[in-house]
């Protein structure tokens, strides 16, 4: 074969292959994977539509956005799937997003499975706002923002919603929480809340409740007794001074961590704490506990039996024969955190003390 011959040849596959499509060519593919299922980039600026190429999830950031009324410009774009998986507009705590209303139609026709909404100038979210997602939304965090008031009815159309995350904000109430599916609720850092004693009590799914740094100054009887999944109760950093009878009462089946550190309480009631199921912590941290009343502690010592499940460090506790029924009993002793509980910021554990009480009370 000659050379002349072998170059006419290799000429005339080169003129065949450029005939071909270029949809048969595998390494390069016409449309790039991020971007199959998404609008013209020009058309959403500045939101950047992703997709993700395991799952073909949709997702939106939209953390660029300069106002409401281009969010609503992008959003009134047509979406050829509307159903979104994830909406992310989120700034930072010295620079947030400047929008401040969510309307009825600021999505248009698009839904969501997950919304995060955080470190933004919102102060207004119309009930109606996320219609197209009640069907679909799992999880909210409009966290960080400056919402008064948030459309708390819009939970019970919610049905697959599981996590709602609102702490840091302004928010001044919280009303009725009627939800089968809500599991994961944060309202911390919202100084001033106000809520019905009842507002639990129709979300029976809650595991998780944090009302912690909200300025709290009581608890009502059976606020939380009906939260049969509870597994965390987070109410420190607020002013609870003292725990009435069935404050604290709880019916949950699951062990439960009820954080009360850093707040003021002084007085706690006969039965305030009961119904904690085995392997629950109490933390009361650095409170204003002077006493340790027996007819008060040891039914909750006896309920909450193991090792270091009571937490009282930082607290004004005379340690003198008031407590001898504490530190005569191995078991109470072992359920105790090690701090420094005394009013003379020594430990209850202080071998010291405790031979001092046992010979002298």
């Amino acid at each position: 074969m000659t050379s002349t011959f072998i170059i006419l040849l290799f000429s005339q596959v080169a003129l065949l292959l450029q005939g071909l499509p270029r949809a048969v060519s595998l390494q390069s593919p016409s449309v790039e994977a991020t971007k199959l299922g998404c609008p013209v980039d020009t058309d959403i600026a500045p939101c950047i539509c992703t997709v993700d190429s395991a799952t073909a999830e949709i997702n939106m950031d939209c953390s660029a956005v300069l106002g409401e009324s281009e969010l609503k410009r992008i959003f009134a774009t047509d979406f050829l799937f509307p159903d979104l998986h994830k909406l992310v507009i989120q700034g930072t705590e010295i620079d947030p997003v400047p929008i401040q209303t969510l309307e009825a139609d600021t999505f248009g026709k698009v839904s969501f499975n997950h919304v995060v909404i955080s470190n933004t100038d919102l102060r207004s979210v119309a009930s109606s706002a996320f219609a197209n997602s009640f069907p679909t939304i799992e999880t909210m965090d409009v966290s960080n923002n400056r919402i008064p008031f948030f459309p708390f009815e819009i939970l019970a159309q919610c049905e697959k919603l599981t996590t709602l995350d609102i702490r840091n904000n302004v928010l001044e109430h919280v009303s009725l929480l009627h939800s089968n599916s809500l599991r994961f609720f944060d309202a911390s850092g919202n100084v001033g809340l106000q809520y019905e004693d009842e507002v639990f009590q129709t979300a029976p799914m809650l595991e998780v409740i944090n009302l912690s740094n909200t300025n709290l100054g009581h608890i009502a009887p059976l606020t939380f007794a009906y939260q049969q999944r509870l597994t965390t109760l987070d109410l420190q950093g607020n002013s609870i001074d003292y725990l009435y009878a069935n404050a604290l009462k709880f019916m949950s089946s699951t062990p439960t961590t009820v954080n009360l550190d850093n707040n003021r309480i002084g007085t706690v009631e006969k039965d305030a704490i009961t119904g904690l199921a085995a392997g629950s912590i109490l933390q009361l941290k650095n409170n204003m506990l002077t006493d340790l009343p027996q007819d008060v502690w040891e039914d909750i010592f006896i309920l909450l039996q193991g090792t270091a499940t009571i937490e009282l460090d930082a607290n004004l506790i005379e340690c003198a024969c008031n407590i001898k029924w504490l530190v005569g009993n191995s078991v109470y002793m072992d359920t105790l955190g090690d701090g420094k509980e005394c009013d003379d910021m020594t430990s209850i554990h202080d071998p010291s003390l405790i031979n001092f009480i046992n010979q002298h009370c």
